[in-house]
């Protein structure tokens, strides 16, 4: 949610949104992983390219 919301309000939009529900904890690292990488791409956008 991070990244659309700051995307979105970039680009002059108001978003609205839900996060889902926790995940097990067999698929939590998986989870958390994908998380991790999405905030990198969240930070390599409007630090490094500038989107």
């Amino acid at each position: 949610m991070l990244r659309i919301n700051t995307m979105s309000r970039q680009h002059g939009l108001e978003p609205e949104g839900f996060d889902a529900k926790d995940v097990s904890r067999q698929f939590a690292p998986t989870t958390y992983s994908r998380e991790f990488l999405a905030r990198v791409q969240a930070v390599m956008d409007f630090l490094v390219l500038d989107k």
